[in-house]
């Protein structure tokens, strides 16, 4: 992998920012989606946490970026460049969803829920 631009690493504030801008968005969508709940704080979590698995394992399995990936410039990638797939977004979005695997990483910058799916989160542009 290069160390700059395309193809790289992205960054921990990037993939932070795409994050809290992916969970806007979800949250966004919950509301919409379920405003008959949404005065029940326990009931729109698990609503709110079920739209954002749901949307971005779909973004990230078919198009490998999800829509604060594409703000930030990067992309989530399996290890051999190609995009995740259903599957592999599936596991990666399941474990970020429990949250301690993407607070844990290894020396390589990659996650837990990274490793786990076999993908990287990197630069694209």
């Amino acid at each position: 992998m290069p160390a700059d631009g395309p193809g790289a690493f992205a960054g921990i504030s990037r993939r932070i920012f795409a994050l809290f801008a992916d969970w806007l968005i979800a949250t966004f969508l919950a509301r919409l989606i379920f405003s008959e709940i949404s005065t029940n704080t326990l009931i729109f979590g698990f609503a709110q946490l079920a739209v954002f698995l749901g949307l971005t394992t779909i973004l990230i399995g078919l198009f490998g970026s999800t829509i604060g990936h594409l703000l930030l410039g990067i992309g989530v990638r399996k290890t051999d460049g190609s995009l995740p797939g259903l599957p592999a977004a599936a596991v990666r979005q399941a474990l970020v969803c429990l949250v301690i695997p993407i607070v844990v990483w290894d020396d390589d910058g990659r996650g837990l829920h990274d490793k786990a799916a076999g993908t990287v989160c990197v630069a694209v542009r």
